[in-house]
């Protein structure tokens, strides 16, 4: 069992709700979004997690974490909809 199993229960594949429980966990963990990035320090001074130590928290790349995060954070529900019944796929070019 990995640890993100244990903070997020039994999980069934259900993409929308992985990525809300993910980007719940990065906000408990004390994680703004665009608080560390772009030219800032890559430390925390406020004991909050930075994404990559979060990510091995949760045994994953911190890519798939941040792609889950943009995904949760900028699309609207009904683009998060099309995207998990497999409507519309994402990809980076």
């Amino acid at each position: 069992m990995r640890f993100g199993d244990k903070i997020f229960g039994r999980r069934k594949n259900d993409p929308a709700k992985d990525r809300k429980a993910l980007a719940t966990y990065v906000e408990l963990k004390g994680y703004k979004h665009g608080e560390i990035g772009n030219g800032r320090k890559k430390t925390c001074q406020n004991g909050t997690s930075t994404l990559d130590e979060i990510a091995k928290e949760l045994n994953m790349s911190a890519t798939n974490l941040k792609r889950a995060l943009r995904i949760e954070r900028n699309l609207t529900d009904s683009m998060k909809e099309l995207l998990d019944t497999g409507e519309i796929i994402y990809c980076v070019v």
